[in-house]
């Protein structure tokens, strides 16, 4: 066989048959595994940001799931969006539904959170919605626990305590 007689020829082949198998399995296993976000995170785009969000207060994760910071920050917010959820679903009769949890995946919205500014991951931000979201605040706290930002969203997102032009009542 003329593979026999060429000894650098088999390692190269072998070499590439294990760069190819090992990528295979890297993208098999990222395919698989549901780390990066909940089947429950509402996702926005250029495109449906201004429907999701008009006329309400916003706590929105920007990030990128290749990102080591996002990925350590996606079980606290799917944990985050699933208390959120589960509380508007108790107070259905009291819920004005003016309140939206979301995140971006910056890497299929990479020229939108660029324009916006977010190119740090993962950036949380939180304010009035409207206007494109030019009113939107970060999220500046180095407490990124659960519990941190579960306190957050009852304390600031819920009273509306922020000042934009949608929210003058703050001034």
């Amino acid at each position: 066989m003329i593979i026999e007689n060429h000894p650098r020829l088999l390692s190269s082949l072998l070499l590439l048959l294990f760069w190819m198998l090992r990528s295979f399995a890297l993208s098999t296993a990222t395919d698989n595994e549901d780390h990066y976000s909940s089947s429950s995170s509402i996702f926005l785009s250029r495109i449906n940001y201004d429907d999701l969000t008009a006329n309400k207060t916003v706590f929105i994760k920007w990030a990128a799931p290749w990102c080591g910071h996002s990925q350590e920050l996606a079980p606290v917010w799917d944990r985050l969006v699933a208390a959120v959820i589960a509380e508007k679903a108790d107070d259905i009769e009291n819920s004005e539904n003016s309140f939206l949890i979301a995140e971006v995946d910056c890497s299929q919205e990479q020229q939108w959170c660029i324009e916006m500014g977010y190119t740090a991951y993962p950036t949380l931000t939180y304010g009035d919605g409207s206007v494109g979201g030019i009113f939107l605040q970060k999220y500046t706290s180095v407490n990124k626990e659960f519990e941190d930002l579960y306190q957050f969203y009852k304390d600031k997102l819920l009273d509306k305590s922020f000042c934009t032009p949608g929210n003058l009542a703050a001034l």
